[in-house]
């Protein structure tokens, strides 16, 4: 009896033990967890504008490449001087994105740099810059002003009237400004208005004539361009006779000459 109970005892022992071996592989073989992904390649990072006016908008473009055999989400870290931002990004396998990130150049203030000033881009680890000015005042609008109206002030019938102003634009940027002249007078029951177009550079002058032509009968005339005036008269046109007289009137002054050059008779 006690050889069998020895026996038993022995059998029990070696189950045992291969119970605990066949646990012990059991656990051996159990899947081990997946490796953590390699980290993704930034490439090809572009800032533009490179130079911005206070208050305009920068991008931060880079395209980030998944070269593991796994999705995943990564954050990618921008770091403009002391502010960071972080872009969650997600990744198929093997996959490429192009990202970009916009800012708005007013809410940056970074001490020690002052805005307008140069500012660093990091997005990780890789490096730019950009520039923010000072915003451009406006070029002022152009504006015209006329002066110096100037007017033949006696004119003969049936010839044109030309009537000079100068305008200028004192503004900053290239203009045209229409130019009216008020003609009162003569037989003319109402006013009459001529019109006329001006084309300046910011800064420029230039004397423009105003041309009224002919037809006007004799009589008093007044003009007017833009709060300026002037008068000028219509004479009616020479007769025939007054005409001889001027001629007539200057055969002396001719056959004297000829007497004192001694020039013979024909």
């Amino acid at each position: 009896m006690v050889s069998g109970a020895r026996s038993n005892t022995i059998f029990i022992g070696i189950l045992i033990g291969l119970l605990v071996c066949t646990g012990a592989g059991a656990r051996a073989m159990a899947p081990l967890p997946p490796p953590p992904p390699l980290p993704p390649i930034l490439s090809d990072l572009t800032i533009t504008p490179a130079e911005v006016e206070l208050g305009e908008n920068v991008t931060i473009s880079f395209i980030v490449t998944n070269t593991d055999n796994q999705s995943f989400v990564y954050t990618v870290t921008m770091q403009i001087e002391n502010i960071t931002l972080l872009v969650d990004v997600e990744l198929e396998a093997y996959e490429s994105k192009a990202l970009s990130h916009t800012i708005t150049t007013d809410i940056i203030d970074v001490p020690g740099v002052g805005v307008p000033g140069f500012f660093n881009v990091t997005v990780d680890g890789i490096t730019g810059s950009f520039t923010v000015i000072e915003p451009m005042l406006p070029l002022k609008l152009a504006e015209f002003t006329v002066s110096g109206l100037n007017v033949f002030t006696e004119i003969e019938e049936g010839a044109d009237v030309t009537i000079l102003v100068n305008v200028s634009n004192v503004g900053e940027v290239e203009g045209t400004h229409q130019i009216d002249l008020i003609l009162e007078g003569g037989d003319i029951l109402f006013y009459t208005v001529y019109s006329k177009n001006v084309t300046l550079p910011g800064g420029a002058s230039e004397e423009v004539p105003l041309r009224i032509e002919g037809g006007l009968t004799a009589g008093s005339y007044q003009v007017e361009v833009e709060g300026l005036t002037g008068n000028f008269k219509v004479i009616p046109e020479p007769s025939f006779w007054e005409i001889s007289l001027r001629v007539n009137h200057i055969r002396p002054s001719v056959r004297t000459l000829s007497n004192l050059v001694s020039i013979p008779p024909t």
